[in-house]
């Protein structure tokens, strides 16, 4: 580490001096074979002052490493042989652990030339019959205090399966206990991770400490013979604990100690689960805020948690729209502005993330467009829909739409042959299927989308703009394609009882589609302001919470084939606004 620090900046301190470029003149076949060159002289001064202190090194009879080498034993040789050198050796190793530097290898010199030697002479005092002069030896500290690897990692293994919140946590502790047995833990050191994770520093270092303490005094107190036979590092836990003291009460010490670090892991996991939900937590608002904001920046390439929570999403979500888990329909009711009667029902995608629970819809669908997943996704929602308005169809529901929304990007010439081929496939007119396309800078592209519609129109699908304003863009969509509705900006009806900029929008919407000979559809309705002012501006068909929030199928059906009823036995008032089962769901 310190060589490569001191020879970059050593590089860059001789690359600063232009008199050392070897400028290349007339150009070169390759653009970078000038900086190449630039690049020469100072790469070799760089070689050259490491070349002469190793040559003055090595004219002093000596090398770095055998140096570091020295002064590493130093602190160690200063100690007796016992446990205060055997817990230096083990906080120094963890604490180089910690910041990423394998400490087994730095501590080479102790762990041989100290911790070897010791197993080597209790192996040869063993085969005398002799007393076993050493405890702490390189085997006894791999058997008691390194379960697992480092940090007795097989104990935080445990924890996770035992204290983890979240599945991803349990997972990873279900993950990274099969080769924690056979001591191997980089799963934990590098994915959980533990390097440079503060919330993992103490007990990281102190858990070897303690089983280190507890270890010591159990074979001093003569509970548990010394480690006699060397074993391979990767021997199995458990098996080893046996095996390299010939009796069944090593096992039981390690028991012990993998019971006393799941516990002292324990509190940190749960520590752990609450920084990472809430820093989740904080992930996903940024996320689902910058997509709201619409800024139309490509969220998985964002270098922070929430660009990071993207990429994870877009990864889930790829995985779960091939198998179709956790990916459904709901339908929300639309109903006539005069007599109340459902006439529609906007299918609407829904996702439920196994970890994170639902997902915001402008989350998923955002993702989905980013990705390119929206395409295979799209054909899905429409393929399901039919299958729905197939099973609708047959309880006798024979005039009602069923809407889909469609992204810009799905727009590609195959489409209205794959939507042909699905309504077929089920027996459906094209008529009972409309498309909703949301104003998207996708199709600023104009004609090939614009065609693509066309041909959708030409087939019998119904085809509306959803989230229509005022803007240009809006006005100009209705001259690009063939309109059968548009749906008004749920912004606008939100604040259409508050503002009256609003209300004078609504006003020329409504003229717009008069004129036109097109449906008015108002979303986002929830209370009897909203429709008041809606119906006397001459909104035909309105969409929200104050007749029904989106419903799976069944609870959908039950609903329309309520509101048939009541509509066709005469329970619709003018004063009410609308033909409402009793049995919907208040916001």
């Amino acid at each position: 580490l310190l060589v490569g620090l001191a020879s970059t900046r050593l590089f860059l301190f001789f690359f600063s001096f232009k008199q050392l470029h070897l400028h290349l003149r007339g150009g070169a076949p390759d653009i970078a074979l000038p900086r190449t060159f630039n690049s020469f002289l100072p790469g070799i001064l760089t070689l050259l002052v490491f070349a002469g202190v190793g040559a003055l090194l090595h004219g002093a009879g000596s090398s770095v490493h055998e140096l570091a080498h020295h002064y590493i034993r130093l602190p160690f040789d200063a100690l007796h042989d016992g446990l205060e050198r055997s817990l230096l050796y083990i906080l120094s190793l963890h604490v180089l652990w910690f910041m990423g530097i394998h400490g087994a290898n730095v501590l080479d010199p102790i762990t041989h030339d100290i911790y070897g030697a010791a197993m080597l002479a209790n192996e040869a005092a063993a085969a005398a019959g002799l007393p076993l002069p050493h405890i702490m030896t390189k085997n006894f500290m791999d058997v008691f205090v390194f379960m697992g690897g480092s940090g007795s990692s097989i104990c935080l293994a445990g924890a996770l399966i035992l204290f983890g919140k979240t599945r991803t946590s349990r997972g990873l502790g279900i993950l990274s206990l099969l080769p924690g047995v056979f001591n191997i833990n980089e799963i934990l050191l590098f994915g959980l991770p533990v390097v440079l994770n503060p919330l993992m520093l103490i007990p990281f270092v102190c858990t070897p400490l303690l089983l280190a303490g507890v270890s010591y005094l159990a074979a001093s107190y003569g509970l548990v013979p010394g480690a006699s036979v060397a074993l391979e590092w990767t021997t199995p836990v458990l098996l080893n604990g046996y095996l390299t003291t010939g009796s069944l009460s090593g096992t039981l010490l390690q028991l012990l100690n993998l019971s006393l670090g799941i516990c002292i892991y324990a509190p940190f996991v749960v520590l752990t689960n609450k920084v990472n939900i809430r820093r989740t937590n904080a992930a996903f608002a940024t996320l689902a805020e910058r997509i709201y904001a619409g800024d139309g920046a490509p969220y998985s390439r964002l270098q922070d948690d929430a660009g990071t929570l993207a990429r994870s999403l877009i990864a889930d979500l790829e995985e779960e729209s091939r198998e179709a888990r956790g990916l459904s329909l709901e339908y929300q009711p639309q109903v006539d502005a005069l007599t109340g009667r459902v006439v529609g029902v906007e299918s609407l995608l829904r996702w439920r993330h196994p970890v994170y629970g639902a997902i915001p819809a402008p989350v998923g669908v955002t993702l989905a467009e980013e990705s390119g997943l929206i395409r295979p996704m799209g054909l899905w929602i429409f393929e399901t829909a039919c299958r729905t308005r197939r099973r609708w169809l047959d309880a006798g529901l024979t005039d009602l739409s069923m809407a889909v929304n469609v992204s810009a990007l799905q727009l590609q010439d195959s489409l209205p042959e794959q939507f042909m081929a699905m309504t077929r496939r089920w027996g459906l007119p094209p008529a009972l299927m409309s498309l909703e396309v949301t104003e998207s800078r996708a199709l600023d592209s104009g004609s090939p989308e614009s065609r693509v519609l066309t041909r959708l129109h030409d087939l019998g699908f119904s085809i509306a703009i959803d989230d229509f304003g005022m803007g240009h863009s809006s006005l100009k969509y209705l001259k690009q394609f063939p309109v059968n509705y548009v749906k008004i900006d749920g912004e606008i009806t939100k604040e259409l009882v508050t503002n009256p900029i609003c209300r004078d929008i609504v006003t020329s919407i409504t003229r717009l589609c008069r004129a036109r000979g097109m449906l008015c559809v108002a979303e986002f309705v929830e209370n009897d302001e909203q429709v008041a002012i809606l119906r006397e501006e001459g909104c035909d068909i309105f969409q929200g919470w104050r007749y029904s929030p989106s419903l799976p199928e069944r609870e959908c059906l039950a609903y329309i084939q309520a509101n048939h009823a009541l509509c066709d036995g005469g329970g619709f008032s003018a004063a009410s606004g609308a033909a409402r089962p009793t049995s919907v769901r208040e916001p």
